[in-house]
């Protein structure tokens, strides 16, 4: 078996972390993207996405959740929190994985420009760039 030193190095940084991977674009067979025509259907699939993964780590974080952070986590997880809430929804995702965990945690985006282009090409883009952190654009 061969293994090169980037390999090596690279196992060693991401031993290190949690790791969060998402496609904004999935491959035709599957159903969610988060594309649409329109602002509200690409935020609605957006918000489906990210509760997904908030019932997916639900068993590892609730206990070691404030109050507070159980109302955030709750409010995002089915799906009822405010607008203002999701913006921040996979920063702070992550926050509380890294903390569980003790490591550091990375959030890798895949096809990230599908929304912004989609939202371009319909008119809306105005709507979907504040979403973005400036190193995405």
């Amino acid at each position: 078996m061969k293994s090169t030193w980037a390999s090596i190095q690279l196992s060693s940084v991401i031993s290190k972390f949690i790791v969060l991977f998402k496609l904004f674009r999935q491959p035709t067979y599957v159903k969610q993207n988060i594309i649409s025509d329109s602002w509200e259907g690409m935020f609605r699939s957006f918000r489906v996405m990210v509760s997904v993964l908030y019932k997916e780590s639900y068993e590892y974080l609730w206990e070691s959740l404030d109050l507070e952070e159980k109302e955030f986590y709750e409010s995002i997880r089915f799906n009822r929190a405010p607008a203002e809430h999701w913006g921040d929804s996979l920063q702070r995702l992550s926050y509380f994985l890294a903390r569980k965990s003790g490591r550091g945690a990375m959030v890798f985006i895949d096809e990230y420009e599908a929304p912004i282009n989609g939202a371009y090409e319909h008119g809306f883009f105005d709507k979907v760039r504040p979403l973005y952190p400036s190193r995405l654009r």
